[in-house]
């Protein structure tokens, strides 16, 4: 019984679903267990354990591509190591460094992602949701280089009512921009933070450009492969 239920576990993790598990595991701990305020206690804490379980998820993805995993080991285990060592020291004591290894790691679990959404072959419910996970990445990234910018450059950013330190206001402020919603509530003051800004908006809507192109795409020219292969 135990062996079938591993044999279960391995061909599913093998085909495309875990990309439909990831999305759920970042759906769930970056929005739905926030709005329920988990994070209030321990925000380190409970971003610490996020970070990691999505870590670990999203790098196994990979593992049947030995070199892309094994590099992506080596950047989550660093990473890995800065964010559990910061929460033995105050917040500023690592300085930028657990932001900086979570970039790197957000943006290899990006390559991971996008590589098996644009793979060769059709287009399929569950490469579309590896699409929205990505995309979610990208918002979840740029409030790491927002969370940056605000401890190095006094005022750069003007929010009345929020706390700088928080990293779940960066989310909030990274999410808003990505959409292009705009609230006002947090507002760029420094040309750093504004070009950041910018970017991140121009990211959003470059990404989605490009991604429904692309999938167009793949989906017409799978199906033109099939309907040569039943011609002949």
């Amino acid at each position: 019984m135990a062996r079938k239920i591993r044999e279960v576990v391995a061909q599913t993790w093998q085909s495309e679903a875990n990309l439909t598990v990831f999305l759920a595991l970042l759906v769930l701990f970056v929005f739905v267990l926030p709005s329920l305020g988990l994070e209030e206690k321990n925000e380190r804490l409970y971003f610490a354990v996020v970070f990691s379980l999505l870590l670990i998820t999203g790098v196994t993805i990979a593992w049947r591509r030995r070199a892309v995993f094994f590099l992506a080991s080596t950047v989550a285990v660093v990473a890995l190591f800065v964010r559990w060592t910061g929460l033995l020291y105050p917040t500023s004591a690592l300085g930028i460094w657990p932001e900086l290894a979570n970039i790197a790691a957000l943006l290899m679990l990006l390559y991971i992602l996008l590589s098996q959404v644009f793979a060769p072959g059709p287009v399929t419910p569950m490469r579309i949701q590896g699409a929205m996970a990505a995309y979610l990445l990208f918002g979840v990234g740029w409030a790491n280089a927002y969370a940056i910018v605000a401890s190095t450059i006094p005022r750069s950013f003007s929010l009345p009512g929020h706390d700088a330190s928080s990293i779940t206001n960066w989310f909030y402020y990274s999410f808003v921009t990505l959409t292009t919603l705009g609230f006002g509530d947090i507002v760029p003051a420094h040309p750093i933070a504004r070009s950041l800004t910018i970017a991140e908006v121009l990211t959003g809507q470059l990404y989605l450009a490009v991604l429904i192109g692309r999938l167009v795409g793949m989906q017409i020219s799978s199906g033109s492969t099939t309907r040569d292969q039943q011609s002949t």
